[in-house]
């Protein structure tokens, strides 16, 4: 596997995986926006929040390009890869930024223009005090649960914000090399990632890449509005491995953090 920054530079070189894993570039973020939405569309936690309530076209519209001026905004932020151009993607906050230095103007017009899309976006969606409950309450309960069993240690892992692949290209490996790449940074900083799991079906393929769960929360089991199934999102951790020169080499440290 490989790791570039365009499609010459090479950040990282492992010996495991032929696929290759870019940073996400902006002419990639509709495709990686409608990957994001596509693989999430029978995600348990989300079907959840949302009542089982499908997107009506306007909000189909909408959450497209609200979905798009995340991920540019994220671009900008985070740690932002991807495997064909958006067909697969990830998405990671380090725990640290580089010391010293404000936010450069992109980053500050990026940071405008996100809370204004989001504004819009308000008020042009469907709105339902149940919907907004559940979030609430899942908000409350995955921190509860952050805090009981991470603590502030959370300050100095990696968290893993989102990773999707579009359900056509799925089981072709491209969701573990964007994993193990974001576990070599980790590695190479000695440090701990976590994430969370909202789909039972996942927790196989996440312990493959070393995550394990430390906590789960449980939403629906007493609320009488939902029929469905209890859903059960699990808080993952990965600690890091001991690095070995032999199976990767950090070429170019300076374009790995240049958005972070």
């Amino acid at each position: 596997m490989t790791i570039t920054n365009n499609d010459h530079n090479i950040l990282i070189s492992t010996h495991h995986s032929p696929i290759e894993v870019q940073q996400l570039r902006y002419r990639h973020i509709f495709k990686a926006a409608k990957t994001l939405m596509e693989a999430n569309v029978d995600d348990p936690l989300n079907l959840y929040l949302r009542n089982n309530r499908r997107r009506t076209p306007v909000e189909q519209v909408v959450g497209r390009i609200r979905t798009a001026a995340v991920v540019a905004f994220w671009i900008r932020t985070k740690v932002a890869l991807t495997v064909q151009g958006g067909t697969s993607t990830l998405i990671a906050t380090p725990p640290h930024r580089r010391p010293g230095g404000r936010e450069n103007p992109l980053t500050r017009l990026a940071k405008r223009i996100a809370k204004a899309q989001n504004r819009v976006t308000r008020r042009v969606t469907h709105k339902d005090p149940e919907e907004t409950r559940r979030m609430e309450e899942f908000n409350r309960l995955m921190d509860e649960a952050v805090s009981r069993t991470i603590g502030d240690s959370v300050k100095k892992m990696w968290y893993i914000d989102g990773l999707a692949t579009d359900p056509n290209s799925q089981g072709q490996g491209f969701g573990g090399a964007l994993l193990d790449s974001i576990a070599t940074f980790a590695d190479i900083l000695s440090e701990t990632t976590w994430l969370q799991s909202s789909n039972i079906d996942n927790t196989g393929f996440y312990n493959s890449h070393g995550y394990f769960t430390v906590a789960e929360i449980i939403l629906g089991e007493n609320n009488p509005t939902w029929h469905g199934k209890p859903v059960v999102v699990s808080v993952m951790v990965r600690e890091p491995r001991a690095n070995c020169d032999d199976d990767f080499e950090f070429v170019d440290e300076k374009s790995a953090w240049e958005r972070v």
